[in-house]
């Protein structure tokens, strides 16, 4: 009798960061649960209408910057391939790590600001709250409200 042997190959998922491929730590599964329902409460809202909600998905911003974004929001569909979003996503939400929460915070940001996102959303478990960003000119600012 075989015996089937299932091998596990741990691949992380990767980031191209500035230049530099960045290895991303895996995901708790309380940050994928929170990161399916904000796109399930986006996809729902946006059913009928023009924009697509995509999940973990490859977006290539510049030659040097391609981003695995936890959820993003995309009004132009030409932007989309099989591979990747090329060019900014109207709207990313990031749910923060602490391993990840620096970057999400610094350099990331930074990049979403100057490519065009027009909408940054940061989501803290930890505190239940989530920090939202506007694009004013290439700068990402935080609601007043």
């Amino acid at each position: 009798m075989n015996s089937l042997a299932c091998e596990y190959i741990d691949e992380p998922l990767t980031e191209l960061i500035d230049g530099v491929i960045v290895a991303m730590p895996s995901p708790t599964l309380k940050h994928n649960k929170v990161a399916f329902a904000i796109a399930t409460v986006f996809n729902n809202y946006l059913k009928g209408k023009t924009c697509e909600v995509i999940q973990a998905f490859n977006v290539r911003l510049t030659k040097k910057d391609t981003l695995i974004p936890d959820v993003i929001v995309v009004c132009n569909k030409e932007v989309i391939r099989n591979d990747a979003v090329y060019g900014a996503p109207d709207l990313v939400v990031e749910v923060l790590s602490p391993t990840t929460a620096k970057i999400d915070k610094g350099h990331k940001m930074n990049i979403y600001a100057r490519c065009g996102v027009k909408e940054y959303w940061l989501v803290d478990t930890r505190n239940r709250a989530i920090e939202v960003y506007y694009n004013i000119c290439g700068k990402l600012f935080a609601d007043m409200v």
